[in-house]
């Protein structure tokens, strides 16, 4: 006897879930997929402010008027932050205004009597600005596999 043997029961109805994905019947997988992606990233930006880094793994700059954690004082900085999802991709975002100022970093102002510029706010990166995603790469990658092998085992 020759052929193959096993479950074929079985790899129907993984070829039926892989048709309806083609076909673009998902049932909201790739919303679901989004969805991890976001919670995932989300759980990133989280570990960020823990251990003071960048998405990269580059510490923030340390604080000069005071003892602690960068933008961790009253948390409304990491408090800020939403997950997106719409249809197959997500955005992570901060709604406090000043956000963009830590983010990126801003020079200070000039004094008029004097004509020196002063303090300032170094750049903390919280999230990756632009397509590479640092660190947090494999983690989102491994939260939509995960998410996707789920879908195909029926889940």
């Amino acid at each position: 006897m020759s052929g193959i043997t096993g479950g074929l029961a079985q790899l129907d109805v993984l070829t039926k879930r892989i048709r309806k994905i083609a076909s673009g019947g998902g049932g909201g997988l790739l919303h679901d997929l989004a969805q991890a992606g976001a919670d995932e990233a989300l759980t990133q930006v989280h570990l960020g402010f823990r251990k003071s880094v960048d998405p990269f793994g580059n510490p923030w700059a340390p604080l000069k008027y005071r003892d602690g954690q960068p933008l961790r004082h009253t948390g409304v900085m990491e408090g800020g932050f939403e997950k997106i999802v719409e249809a197959a991709k997500f955005f992570i975002r901060n709604r406090v205004f000043y956000s963009v100022f830590h983010q990126k970093g801003a020079r200070g102002r000039v004094n008029k009597k004097t004509g020196q510029r002063g303090g300032g706010i170094p750049a903390r990166k919280m999230i990756p600005d632009g397509s590479d995603l640092g660190t947090w790469k494999n983690d989102i990658r491994d939260a939509i596999n995960a998410r996707l092998e789920r879908f195909l085992r029926g889940g």
